[in-house]
């Protein structure tokens, strides 16, 4: 993995108030990007729009908005033509 590829991607990670604070998505992300911070989920500037901690959120919390912005070194480049 490309180690300054977090630092290419343009993304916004929220935790809504429904956030339980479980911690399970900040064990489940590979750049160890969240934490968790008075009971809720905290977003650095690291995320590489894995969706690991989406999926892993059994109170459907989080929401993530972006892109890579350098498209061609992320995973997304290898899907973009479908």
């Amino acid at each position: 993995m490309d180690e300054n590829l977090g630092q290419n991607a343009l993304c916004q990670a929220q935790a809504e108030p429904r956030s339980s604070g479980c911690g399970e998505c900040a064990k489940s992300c590979p750049m160890q990007n969240i934490k968790i911070a008075h009971g809720k989920a905290r977003f650095g500037e690291r995320c590489t729009l894995c969706y690991r901690c989406v999926n892993k959120c059994r109170q459907k919390a989080i929401t993530i908005l972006g892109k890579a912005a350098n498209l061609e070194k992320s995973v997304a480049a290898k899907f973009k033509d479908i």
